[in-house]
């Protein structure tokens, strides 16, 4: 029972990552225009052109794309939280010799408000009876958000999936489905976000997380939706300073350039600590024509260098902030 039970706490905390969020200078709540979007379906093809830049619109492109950035970045976040929370209810639990350790999560109340259930189940997976934590499991994941309100991290909606690996060795891989998950955090307007993830995490000392998420199909509802063909994401928490870093590169189109799609890639990873926005690192953001190169800078600074033609040549440039060009824009839903 008590190696069962640090399996569940390994599982917990393998996956539990400082939750570091896109914030602003101030707490800002917000309700989405959009209606809850239905369920994805099968992965769209991008049979789009890319976005044509110029010295008028590379600033307002720079801005869609650093929105979809910090929401995907919150999308991860919520991902972690769901998995969090869920994974907190496994005791008590009933243990099988057969069907190794099956857990039902009756409704019960979230820390600040509204109610959370769902289920939970490990196998071995290689099939023998007796659920032996030193070897690879196997097991599903499903959870009901109903205006859950945890620590201030509020979810509602549905979560589900399935997880394989190695949790003794904290190193285990998911398939999740987010059919429609409202979500709200800390200095970060509310969004709805769905698709299909593949979520791995790992962590050799429960200290330093590394969390690589994949996704050929989501949909984010803010101030305009944000329909992902393409996301992968690396990002890497020290949960005893708060320092996190991360890689992602991302294809979208979105309501404002339905006819074009945008695609980013960090060329430097962007790092920052605790709940703070990034401080370091380098963006780039692809059109037809050139390049726009972003560098985030201390005190919410942010530095936008329009590239025409890929040529090496900087033909304009422009500073703003992540309030001013991102915040303020998704804070006015």
């Amino acid at each position: 029972m008590n190696l069962l039970n640090n399996t569940m706490k390994a599982l917990s905390l393998a996956v539990f990552t400082v939750l570091v969020t896109a914030c602003g200078s101030g707490t800002s709540k917000s309700s989405n225009k959009q209606s809850t979007p239905p369920p994805a379906n099968e992965n769209p093809q991008n049979d789009l052109a890319p976005v044509v830049l110029d010295s008028e619109n590379y600033t307002e492109v720079s801005s869609q794309a650093l929105k979809s950035l910090l929401l995907n970045e919150a999308g991860s976040n919520a991902l972690n939280k769901s998995v969090v929370i869920t994974t907190d209810r496994i005791n008590p639990f009933s243990q099988d010799s057969v069907t190794g350790i099956v857990v039902t999560i009756s409704p019960f109340p979230c820390s600040n408000s509204g109610t959370i259930k769902g289920s939970f189940s490990l196998n071995n997976a290689d099939g023998s009876l007796i659920l032996d934590p030193s070897r690879d499991l196997i097991g599903t994941l499903s959870a009901e958000f109903a205006g859950c309100n945890h620590g201030g991290f509020g979810l509602d909606g549905n979560v589900s999936g399935t997880l394989n690996g190695n949790i003794s060795k904290n190193n285990f891989k998911t398939s999740l489905k987010v059919p429609s998950l409202a979500v709200e955090q800390p200095n970060f307007p509310s969004f709805v976000f769905n698709g299909d993830f593949s979520y791995e995490a790992s962590s050799a000392d429960y200290v330093s997380v590394r969390i690589d998420i994949e996704s050929h199909h989501s949909l984010y509802f803010a101030d305009d939706a944000y329909q992902q063909f393409d996301l992968t994401m690396s990002k890497v928490v020290n949960n005893s300073t708060g320092e996190y870093s991360y890689e992602m590169t991302s294809e979208f189109t979105d309501s404002k350039y339905p006819q074009a799609y945008i695609s980013y890639q960090t060329l430097a990873p962007l790092k920052g600590k605790g709940f703070s926005l990034p401080t370091e690192g380098e963006l780039a953001i692809f059109g037809e024509n050139g390049t726009v190169y972003v560098y985030p800078q201390e005190e919410g600074a942010l530095l936008l260098e329009l590239d025409l033609d890929d040529d090496g040549t900087i033909d304009d440039s422009y500073t703003t902030t992540w309030q001013d060009l991102v915040l303020r824009p998704l804070q006015a839903q």
